[in-house]
């Protein structure tokens, strides 16, 4: 891990992940970064490991596992919460993308997953994710095994206090493997 400052445009690098975590989610959490699910090493492999970054102590934990052996899922940080929807698991008898999602919440400082509706889309591999007034959003992606079939021009916010999708203009070109989007509070990049 390589923690950026950009006042003094240098890098510190802190302590190394526990375990290898490659093609996983991320998301903010009570100051903390959650790291979700993905890939020990290149290959077929999944796991449903969440390891938590604490920043101020330079230190690793790990956290409840993932309901799901998946890589390719996508996050958002919602009012306290994780969102998290999609990935790809080749091991699944006919479907390797996966729509399920689900919300992860601290209890005690303990996390908790709950399943909730399955993405509006269907299955997908990597939307672009990011939380903002209240509703996690989701852009783009690749909802087709297909390796020819093109990213979506989808888009879809998620409201986790109604459990409810809601579809959003198509965006004006398809994305991929973008699992993170920006916001500055108000707009979202």
């Amino acid at each position: 891990v390589f923690e950026y400052d950009p006042a003094a445009d240098t890098y510190t690098e802190k302590t190394d992940m526990p375990r290898a975590q490659g093609f996983a989610a991320s998301a903010v959490l009570a100051n903390k970064i959650y790291v979700i699910a993905g890939s020990p090493a290149s290959g077929t492999a999944y796991q449903k490991l969440v390891q938590i970054y604490d920043p101020a102590g330079d230190t690793w934990d790990v956290a409840t596992d993932y309901p799901r052996e998946v890589r390719y899922v996508s996050a958002a940080t919602v009012d306290n919460k994780i969102v998290a929807t999609g990935g790809y698991n080749s091991t699944l008898p006919s479907m390797y993308y996966i729509a399920d999602t689900y919300v992860g919440e601290l209890t005690d400082g303990v996390l908790g997953w709950r399943k909730v509706k399955d993405y509006a889309l269907g299955p997908v591999i990597f939307p672009s994710g990011v939380g903002v007034a209240g509703k996690a959003w989701f852009f783009g992606g690749r909802p087709s095994a297909d390796n020819n079939a093109p990213a979506t021009k989808r888009s879809y916010s998620y409201d986790p206090a109604a459990d409810a999708w809601t579809t959003l203009e198509l965006k004006p070109k398809g994305t991929q493997y973008l699992p993170q989007a920006g916001t500055d509070g108000k707009k979202i990049y």
